[in-house]
């Protein structure tokens, strides 16, 4: 398990406040711990959009919320293969699914179009 998730782990993950919403628990790492965290992965937001953007993408069954490590730890391994592969960092990523998953919400045709996926995936 990456460094980041374990961390996360032992501070009783889910981090969801009701008040701050269920991505709330990967913000904060993000932001205070990316280019910082020690290992090969970097802490990523996962939010609604970023979940959506991955069902749309790989027609996974990834929930709005409530994620736990190992579902993390699944994120941060599949969006740091991609940026490997694609040459680029993994906050790039983490933008790319983020944009899929709320382009998707309003504008489903539009990433049917860009993907060549069904609109109804």
């Amino acid at each position: 398990m990456p460094a980041c998730a374990r961390g996360l782990d032992r501070a009783r993950w889910p981090l969801e406040r009701r008040e701050l919403g269920a991505s709330f628990g990967t913000k904060f790492p993000y932001f205070s711990g990316y280019g910082r965290c020690r290992g090969d992965q970097q802490p990523l937001i996962l939010d609604e959009n970023v979940a959506i953007g991955l069902n749309r993408l790989c027609g996974g069954d990834w929930a709005s919320g409530g994620w736990g490590t190992s579902q993390y730890a699944q994120y941060l391994s599949l969006g740091h293969d991609w940026a490997k592969e694609w040459k680029t960092n993994p906050d790039v990523i983490e933008r790319v699914l983020f944009s899929v998953g709320k382009v998707s919400k309003t504008y489903p045709l539009v990433i049917s179009i860009f993907t060549g996926l069904p609109v109804d995936r």
